[in-house]
């Protein structure tokens, strides 16, 4: 199974909270992972928000940073595509969600296209998000909302 990880499931790759055991025998499992393109931004703009509102240790964000950069060249990066982003708010319509939510399910079903329908893990801590994956013929693994003050 190739593994799709949304924003939250790459961010539990790098921080102390109670989903991240999950995500991490996910990830090991699999046998490749992806993300949408423009993820990388998104996770970064998540963890200089910890440090900004104090629920993040700011002397963890360059190991944090180190190890994301390293793991970032690894992954299946989904191009924000027209047809990405076309299908995505078709998604937001449909299923009532955000465009970065959006974006991820659009990413994850282009991704099982281009692999001719195999099945992929869908890792997602969003339930209005796993519930849309799972009728979009996904397989979610469910986690945990993310918890702030996880450093």
């Amino acid at each position: 199974m190739v593994l799709y990880l949304e924003r939250d499931g790459l961010v539990r790759l790098y921080i102390n909270d109670q989903g991240r055991n999950a995500v991490r025998q996910a990830v090991h499992d699999a046998e490749a992972v992806a993300t949408t393109a423009i993820g990388y931004p998104w996770v970064r703009a998540w963890l200089a928000e910890g440090v900004r509102e104090g629920w993040l240790d700011a002397s963890a964000l360059p190991r944090i940073l180190t190890r994301l950069d390293l793991d970032w060249g690894h992954l299946i990066r989904i191009p924000a595509s027209d047809a990405v982003l076309r299908l995505a708010g078709r998604m937001s319509e449909r299923w009532a969600m955000g465009g970065r939510a959006a974006v991820e399910l659009a990413s994850a079903l282009v991704l099982r296209q281009y692999l001719d329908e195999g099945e992929i893990g869908f890792a997602t801590c969003d339930h209005r998000l796993a519930r849309a994956a799972t009728e979009e013929g996904l397989c979610v693994i469910p986690s945990p909302p993310l918890a702030q003050g996880v450093w």
